[in-house]
């Protein structure tokens, strides 16, 4: 039998059975080949809420360092009348 893929075959029913059962039920028959697949439902809310954080972190981040670049940029522009010396003050003396 054609059973989904978060569902079993069981052979002494002769149907196909959810997975979810074997949690119940673990010495079910055939249980084994679920493995796989019985904590597939958190792992997939697991990895859609830490992929959506990752992603939400990264695009903050992304979006302070555009911010700081563009401001580097913008206060870059303004002292160039100002002697180098400066940024190459103590912080350079190794």
């Amino acid at each position: 039998g054609q059973c989904l893929t978060s569902e079993f075959f069981s052979s002494d029913l002769g149907v196909c059975v959810p997975c979810t059962s074997c949690k119940q039920y673990p010495k079910t028959p055939s249980c084994n080949t679920c493995k796989p697949l019985e904590e597939t439902p958190h792992v997939w809310k697991l990895a859609a809420i830490t992929s959506f954080s990752v992603l939400g972190v990264v695009l903050i981040g992304a979006a302070l360092i555009i911010g700081v670049m563009m401001h580097r940029r913008k206060s870059h522009k303004r002292p160039l009348r100002e002697p180098i010396e400066e940024t190459a003050g103590p912080l350079y003396q190794a």
